[in-house]
């Protein structure tokens, strides 16, 4: 493991235990930093993983757009209590119902719009996400009625444009991020080009012990203050009740929720993404947690972690023993004939136009055009081989929220191996959470290649799934 530290006073079998219990629940942290009393106790990152990779962190997102919200709060920009139909005069639906007409940025900050659900899909793709959101239906009176709401989290980002003359990410960037020595992020946007807001903000785990820290410290980093003392308690706070939500017994889905974060049953709170990227702000244990990582249950993966930072200090007979992520491997096969000939694809949504396929001294490297550009992809036969390439519909999404055939920058680590005469390549994404398995079969001239997200296979659009090809 190339990062690691941890001070001499840790418990080495509780952090043992965290880490291999979650493995078994396949819950696979890629990297993770603990502070308590502002000092940092664990850092480390399983290879390929670091704890400085610039990912996609979800809903984590949504927290940095509270942060940014706060700072125009703090100017006096924003006023929490203003209702969107005197903000969006020129946005309004032909009929405004009485419940729209009571919602105000509060309701949006707090997930307390009045929808009955998430109308993120019909903002993303709309030329105008504020209109879209404007003309759904709102069910309920705002604040009555909990609702875990991507598309208010990006209302937000219209409302924050609207009040600042300027983009979501501009103005973090300005207010929150440099600030914070967060500097090579990125923020996506919506079809209208307006930043997600609730997801698609692209940062490290490094970057989000920044964030954590500041929190902790009432809003101050270093010798400057980033956000005011109030706002962030307030942030912090339970300022709307989320039993509707349900959990499986934890309450961390139903202690409360803020400014655009949770409320942690037995510790503070915590903003959070999709498969386990956390930022945990933990008072009890004077703690800042950050974690990326790939989980199938992100309810337990916080529950455990509250349960090793409670056990993180004290000595044990162990050694910390953090393995790496193990590669593919192939031993005495033979490679697929195809390999070293041109290879002609089929019309595909990556754009891939040909490929050849040639061996290295160390593994495979397929050479991709697309017409106009050429980048290669490396997978190592027993080691994993880093790639950056450029192209769409290759980075898994929440296809109901985000739109899959954006042409995105992707780091990647690869390994490969023969199974059942197919090459199998296993593609860690370095710059989101996920693993794609693409499996390459042959009939005669025609080769076909099967994408599949780890655990989440609908998160490639179907046409992007099979791709096939001629042996030239």
């Amino acid at each position: 493991m190339r990062e690691f530290y941890a001070s001499d006073d840790i418990n080495a079998k509780a952090v043992n235990d965290f880490f291999f219990d979650s493995l078994k629940k396949d819950n696979h942290i890629h990297a993770i930093s603990i502070y308590k009393n502002g000092e940092k106790k664990l850092e480390f990152a399983p290879f390929p993983y670091s704890l400085f990779h610039k990912r996609e962190i979800y809903s984590l997102s949504k927290s940095f757009t509270s942060a940014a919200i706060g700072a125009a709060w703090d100017e006096g920009l924003i006023n929490l209590d203003e209702r969107l139909i005197d903000i969006f005069p020129d946005k309004l639906p032909n009929k405004i119902s009485p419940n729209l007409e009571q919602m105000t940025v509060r309701h949006c900050l707090i997930m307390n719009t009045g929808h009955e659900s998430c109308v993120m899909k019909e903002m993303y793709d709309s030329p105008d996400p504020a209109k879209a959101f404007l003309s759904c239906e709102v069910k309920y009176t705002p604040g009555t009625h909990f609702l875990y709401n991507t598309g208010a989290s990006c209302m937000l980002a219209a409302i924050l444009e609207k009040k600042t003359g300027r983009k979501l990410y501009d103005y973090a960037s300005q207010k929150i991020l440099e600030p914070l020595g967060i500097t090579k992020s990125r923020w996506t946007e919506c079809a209208g080009n307006v930043n997600e807001g609730g997801i698609g903000l692209h940062i490290s785990c490094a970057d989000i012990t920044k964030f954590g820290l500041m929190l902790a410290n009432r809003g101050i980093s270093g010798n400057k203050r980033i956000l005011s003392q109030e706002w962030i308690e307030a942030a912090g706070a339970v300022q709307t009740d989320n039993t509707i939500n349900g959990d499986s017994g934890t309450g961390n889905w139903t202690s409360g929720y803020g400014f655009q974060f949770w409320r942690t049953a037995r510790d503070g709170y915590r903003g959070d993404g999709l498969k386990g990227q956390l930022c945990m702000i933990m008072p009890k244990n004077n703690a800042v947690v950050s974690i990326v990582a790939c989980t199938r249950n992100m309810e337990e993966e916080i529950a455990d972690t509250v349960t090793l930072v409670e056990n993180l200090i004290g000595k044990s007979n162990e050694e910390i023993n953090i393995p790496d992520y193990p590669p593919l491997f192939m031993k005495d096969k033979t490679l697929p004939e195809y390999i070293g000939k041109t290879i002609i694809a089929d019309k595909n949504p990556l754009k891939i136009t040909s490929l050849h396929i040639d061996k290295t001294d160390s593994g495979i490297a397929a050479t991709i055009y697309n017409g106009s550009t050429r980048q290669v992809l490396y997978a190592g036969n027993g080691i994993w081989e880093e790639s950056y390439l450029r192209m769409p519909a290759a980075v898994p999404k929440i296809l109901d929220f985000m739109d899959p055939y954006q042409i995105e920058d992707i780091h990647t680590a690869a390994s490969f191996t023969i199974e059942n005469n197919a090459l199998v390549l296993k593609i860690k994404h370095l710059s989101d959470p996920h693993t794609v398995y693409i499996k390459v079969t042959q009939n005669k001239n025609r080769i076909c290649a099967h994408f599949e997200t780890e655990w989440m296979p609908e998160m490639l659009p179907d046409d992007a799934k099979i791709i096939g090809a001629t042996i030239k």
